[in-house]
């Protein structure tokens, strides 16, 4: 397991989903009551309801990133113990 950041939109996809419902509906926005709030955060993510289609445009080329570079990591990992198990000597 490893430890990654809070905020990591390389590996955790939905950030970009986050990203964009705050630029397009709470970014640079006053919101008088915490309901108001709410309120357009609800609104946005009807939105998103609304509009399937847009969610997979949003998350879906980190989703593919994170798929390579997943399987990069995995072939870097096989190469890695091959390399340390020729390394080792053999015991009898």
């Amino acid at each position: 397991m490893c430890q990654r950041p809070s905020y990591s939109p390389d590996y955790n996809p939905i950030e970009h989903r986050w990203r964009n419902l705050k630029r397009k509906h709470t970014h640079n926005r006053s919101f008088p009551t915490f309901a108001t709030l709410t309120a357009a955060v609800a609104a946005a993510l009807a939105s998103f309801q609304a509009h399937p289609a847009e969610v997979p445009q949003l998350i879906g080329t980190s989703l593919e990133q994170m798929a390579a570079r997943a399987e990069a990591e995995a072939i870097a990992d096989d190469l890695a113990l091959a390399a340390s198990s020729r390394s080792l000597p053999e015991r009898l």
